[in-house]
This record gives C-alpha cells, structure tokens and sequence, in this order.
C-alpha cells in the first residue's frame, strides 16, 4: 500500500481458511474494484481472512490500555473493533485515550472475528463508585 501512497484504515478479520489473505478492500464502505486508479492518500479498510480460527478464545483484558494498544491487541487476537463511545462528559480531543471499559469483559469466552465494544475516556478518568 505504501508504494501505491495509499493509507491503512480499519482491518477487519473475516472466516477463511487462509491467515491474512485480503479477502477484500474498501473506501468509505463502499468496495474498491483491481485496476482502479485511487489519489495519493486514500484510505483503504482491509478484510482480512482469520485462517479459519474459528474456535472460541478467552477475552483478554483492555481495560487501562491507550486505544492504541488496545487496538493492536485486538489485531493480535484477531478480534474486531466494535463500537467505540467516549465516556459522557469527557473529551478525548487532542489526548491519549485509554480504555477505562470494554464488552465482553475480560475472561468472557469469545470467538475470533467477533466485534469489541470500548469506552474510552482520557487519562486521569476515574470510573464512579455505584
């Protein structure tokens, strides 16, 4: 993608027996053809084959984790980023984020492919006693 000066954007994993085959590739949701010509600078999402890991794994933990790394972990576990919601009142605007929440939790069972949902706040965020 780089000799091409496109962009990476999201990657998500897909079933298929082979391990990160791009199975296909798109541009603001909408799927990009072989041969098209794209400007310099576009970002293309990948879909990404899982290698046909279909078994169930335990949810690791993201909680404490910048957004950065949660996401790199997510690629790791070969899990896919679900909604993301920052927390109410707080503004991650020009700050790290950090993933103060995370669905499933931590030792859920899950299977690879499966969504993520995170709640970010900044640093410093306290989660409130109930």
């Amino acid at each position: 993608m780089e000799s091409s000066s496109l962009k990476l954007g999201k990657v998500t994993y897909a079933p298929s027996p082979y391990p990160y085959l791009v199975l296909a590739m798109q541009r603001d949701g909408l799927p990009v053809n072989s041969g098209v010509r794209l400007p310099k600078g576009t970002v293309i999402d990948l879909i990404i084959g899982d290698g046909g890991a279909r078994g169930d794994m335990t949810m690791g933990n993201l909680v404490n984790e910048t957004y950065e790394r949660a996401l790199l972990k997510l690629k790791g576990w070969r899990l896919n980023l679900g909604t993301v919601s920052v927390v109410e009142g707080q503004d991650t605007t020009g700050r790290e984020a950090f993933v103060v929440r995370q669905n499933p939790v931590a030792g859920d069972s899950v299977r690879t492919s499966s969504p993520i949902d995170l709640w970010i706040a900044p640093a410093g965020y306290k989660i409130p006693k109930e």
